[in-house]
């Protein structure tokens, strides 16, 4: 019976049309440089350059202080986000105390399709070990 099924099998995959086998090629090749692409872009990516934008876009906006510890992870799979490694976050330099806030991590999840759209959508925000120094003035605000 089994060498009877490999004959059948053998015969119909000879005359399968070139068309569907170079197709099934091309289709899986697509799928194997997606997968290589997805494991290998973030070991592309210089998160220093990531880094020091997001820092710079937090001084310019609030003219606080970010800082950015040395861990910054990438993922693609299964959803896009990263992970941002011991961050502070300073007062501005009349007021005391110095930090403002400070967290051990944060992780960021942001939605794919909106991302093909160019825009960025974000599904969930993680803080980790966050500590909020807050200061109450005479009116207590």
């Amino acid at each position: 019976m089994a060498v009877y099924l490999s004959i059948l099998v053998y015969h119909y995959a000879m005359h399968i049309p070139k068309i569907i086998k170079i197709t099934t090629l091309i289709i899986g090749a697509a799928v194997a440089l997606l997968a290589v692409a997805v494991v290998i872009a973030p070991f592309l990516i210089d998160s220093d350059t990531y880094r020091k934008e997001i820092a710079h876009y937090v001084k310019e906006t609030t003219g606080r202080t970010l800082t950015i510890g040395d861990d910054i992870g990438l993922s693609l799979f299964p959803w896009v986000g990263f992970t941002l490694g011991h961050i502070t976050l300073e007062n501005q330099a009349h007021v005391s105390p110095r930090v403002f806030a400070s967290l051990d991590e944060a992780s960021i999840k942001v939605k794919l399709m909106p991302l093909l759209e160019q825009r960025v959508e974000v599904d969930r925000i993680v803080l980790h070990g966050l500590k909020l120094h807050l200061r109450i003035d005479e009116q207590g605000v």
